[in-house]
């Protein structure tokens, strides 16, 4: 009985070893591990709407991992879906806002944001938002009726530059831009300076 049971521990035993060893490299997914790349795989990022990335660290264009973007899967009119790896003909309305995209096809100029698409009323805002896809125009905000747009009223010109209205101080009907200054320690003008 004693042999036995000698034996059954001798098997346990190489039983067990044999299941502690250490697992073989992940072979799942992307490579990088911040240097450079050896093969096309080390590039993968796992995304399929930015195109296939290649390995080819003397390339004038390659990162510093030495990856190169490849061509993007899907060309305008024709719309990339990151969902399902495909290339749509349709065109969706990814803010529901009931605006297609522009690019391909739409009038929505920007359609992740519901508050942005052409035909919409531009709102008087800093933040320089450009509700209505346009950006020459900005809110038209006249709270002293004075006929001189606020200057809080602001939209970007897509070149980083703000346009916005002219009064300095629109609950003031008698400052504008124009009008004459007068000896009052008011910048009545909207010149920048007081009297």
């Amino acid at each position: 009985m004693q042999k036995r049971s000698w034996v059954v521990v001798l098997v346990s035993s190489v039983l067990l070893a044999s299941c502690g060893s250490s697992p073989g490299p992940d072979d799942s997914g992307s490579r990088r591990d911040g240097g450079i790349c050896a093969e096309d795989r080390d590039c993968e990022d796992d995304v399929y709407c930015n195109g296939v990335e290649r390995c080819d660290p003397g390339a004038r264009d390659a990162d510093e991992a030495g990856c190169v973007s490849g061509p993007l899967p899907c060309e305008a009119p024709r719309v990339c879906l990151e969902s399902t790896a495909t290339c749509s003909d349709e065109c969706p309305d990814l803010d529901r806002d009931g605006h297609a995209d522009a690019r391909c096809g739409g009038d929505d100029c920007d359609d992740d944001d519901p508050d942005r698409y052409a035909g919409n009323v531009e709102v008087c805002d800093s933040r320089g938002h450009d509700e209505d896809c346009d950006p020459t125009t900005f809110g038209r905000r006249d709270v002293d009726g004075d006929g001189a747009i606020d200057a809080a009223c602001c939209n970007d010109d897509g070149a980083g530059t703000q346009r916005c209205g002219t009064d300095c101080d629109d609950t003031r009907g008698s400052v504008a831009p124009g009008n004459v200054e007068a000896c009052n320690l008011l910048d009545d003008d909207c010149d920048g300076r007081v009297d």
